[in-house]
């Protein structure tokens, strides 16, 4: 078991990086179902992993996640595995997140270590490789650092629509 104590800058970014998600996802109109910093205890692999953040992208993931909702189910074993999961790695983790996230199969892990940022897709052989853009929301890993580290951040609202008008701008058509 890895505790992790995050601190201020940690929860900054993994902030930053829910928001860039949901902007962008809101601005190409890609539904998303986020699912927070969800504790994923899977006994089936004998391990669990705690993201920070996560979300669903595929309809048939979205729709068991809101029908286990709508019961007001707590139990993680009700939900599926998220599609999509952001690790802010400020420290590196002592834990093989990657392999937790590999044997759970989610597709695709954004890493972000304080200036760059690593779009991962799990391939065929169960093994994270590194990808030019995400498959999910069309953005490309090097165009989201500087929403998160230049940017100006002192009206947290604008930042969100400058990010949703770039989107509708930058990548509504690729």
């Amino acid at each position: 078991m890895e505790i992790m104590v995050t601190g201020p800058v940690h929860g900054h970014f993994a902030d930053l990086l829910d928001q860039f998600i949901k902007a962008v996802a809101g601005s190409l109109g890609i539904r998303i179902k986020p699912q927070g910093k969800t504790t994923w205890i899977r006994p089936e692999i004998e391990r669990g992993i705690e993201a920070d953040g996560c979300y669903y992208v595929e309809p048939a993931k979205i729709a068991t996640a809101l029908a286990a909702l709508s019961r007001r189910s707590n139990n993680v074993a009700d939900y599926p595995n998220p599609d999509l999961a952001i690790e802010v790695d400020i420290s590196a983790p002592e834990a093989d997140r990657a392999a937790i996230y590999a044997a759970m199969g989610v597709a695709e892990v954004w890493r972000f270590d304080g200036q760059t940022l690593t779009i991962e897709r799990l391939d065929e052989h169960g093994r994270y490789q590194p990808v030019e853009r995400s498959s999910f929301l069309r953005v490309r890993a090097d165009q989201v650092p500087r929403w998160l580290t230049a940017e100006d951040l002192s009206d947290y609202e604008a930042w969100v629509r400058r990010v949703r008008e770039w989107a509708g701008r930058e990548l509504h058509e690729q």
